[in-house]
C-alpha cells in the first residue's frame, strides 16, 4: 500500500494570516489618520471661527469707541470724566477747553477744585463730596471763571457710574 504524507511548513501555514494582518494594520492605520485628519480640519475650522468673530468684535469695539470719541470730541457742551474716588480729571472735551480758554494738558491729571475757574474751592470741594454720595447733582446756575477773567453762567449736571469696575463721574457744563 501506498501512503501519502503531507506536510507543510509553519511559515506555510501562517503566510496567508501574515498577509491579512498587514492589510488589517494599513486599514486601521489609514482609519486613524483620516480620524486624526478630520479632527484636525475641524479644530482647525473652529480656531479660525474664533479669531473671526475676536477680530470682527474687535472691529465693533473699535468702531462704538470711535463713534463716541467723536460724539465727545464734537458736543456742544463741556464734558468732563472724572475718577469718582479722587476727582481727578480724567478726560476733557475740547469744548470745555474752548469755553473755558485753558489747555487740555492744563486740566488733565488736577482735581476738578484745582482749576481756576471755581472760586470757591471749599464751596467745590462740599459739591464733590455730595455728589460722591447722592450720585447725582445739578446747578442751574452755576458761575465759572474762564483762564482770561471773563465770568460765564453755566447749568452744570454731573452723575456718577460704572465703568468695569471703576466708579467714574460725567460732568456737563452748558454755557447759559
Amino acid at each position: 500500500p501506498w501512503h501519502r504524507v503531507a506536510r507543510m511548513d509553519i511559515a506555510e501555514v501562517y503566510a496567508p494570516l501574515k498577509a491579512q494582518l498587514w492589510r488589517t494594520v494599513i486599514l486601521i492605520g489609514a482609519l486613524l489618520l483620516g480620524a486624526a485628519t478630520s479632527v484636525g480640519m475641524i479644530w482647525r475650522h473652529q480656531r479660525v471661527r474664533v479669531y473671526k468673530e475676536r477680530y470682527a468684535m474687535a472691529e465693533a469695539l473699535r468702531a462704538s469707541e470711535l463713534r463716541y470719541r467723536r460724539l465727545f470730541e464734537s458736543a456742544r457742551d463741556g464734558i468732563l470724566v472724572l475718577d469718582a474716588d479722587t476727582g481727578m480729571i480724567e478726560d476733557v472735551n475740547p469744548f470745555l477747553i474752548e469755553l473755558l480758554g485753558c489747555s487740555r494738558e492744563a486740566c488733565l491729571g488736577k482735581k476738578v477744585w484745582e482749576l481756576d475757574l471755581f472760586k470757591d474751592i471749599a464751596a467745590a470741594e462740599a459739591k464733590f463730596a455730595k455728589l460722591q454720595a447722592e450720585e447725582y447733582i445739578r446747578t442751574d446756575a452755576l458761575a465759572l471763571e474762564t483762564a482770561n477773567g471773563r465770568r460765564i453762567e453755566v447749568e452744570f449736571i454731573s452723575h456718577a457710574f460704572l465703568i468695569n469696575q471703576h466708579k467714574v463721574i460725567h460732568c456737563n457744563f452748558r454755557d447759559i
